[in-house]
């Protein structure tokens, strides 16, 4: 039976970080120093794309398009390679899902299977990620309100 290594010597051993190391951005700065809003999937995102090139994994997932969306080239390296260093998540449909409460839109059909964009991700643009937000529930009605009103379309509100 071989033993299991700890998650950071396995990371020494390998060349890989942890997710609970903090990741150095193309500014220096690093993770753990970061605000709330950096810290957020938007621009975890960017920072992975922007870091492809120098830390080895543009083969994985990278910019296409001219900069202005993005592929994931292999799913099971992305799993092992890049998902711990920058997402808490473990599994591709949770990545996804992420994707899909920010709104980013994939290609499913054709030539561009599998890019996936946004109107605000775009190549050497991180401060346009502050305006990618995640998708909220509709609001639930507080019990003061007026039980018998009809059902709003989603984002119109009474004023």
């Amino acid at each position: 039976q071989a033993l299991l290594e700890e998650p950071m010597e396995h990371a020494q051993a390998t060349g890989t970080r942890t997710s609970r190391e903090s990741i150095t951005t193309s500014e220096g700065n690093h993770e753990d120093e970061l605000g709330s809003e950096e810290n957020s999937f938007p621009f975890k995102l960017h920072m992975m794309l922007e870091n492809a090139e120098r830390d080895g994994y543009a083969d994985v997932v990278n910019w296409v398009k001219d900069g202005t969306a993005f592929k994931v080239f292999n799913h099971d390296a992305f799993l092992t390679r890049v998902m711990p260093i920058y997402f808490d998540q473990s599994k591709y449909e949770s990545f996804r899902r992420q994707l899909n409460l920010y709104g980013f839109t994939r290609i499913s059909r054709g030539a561009e299977r599998g890019i996936i964009y946004h109107a605000n991700l775009k190549q050497g643009a991180r401060h346009l990620c502050k305006n990618i937000v995640r998708q909220g529930a509709i609001p639930k009605p507080s019990s003061s309100m007026n039980h018998n009103m009809t059902p709003q379309p989603r984002g119109v509100y009474l004023s």
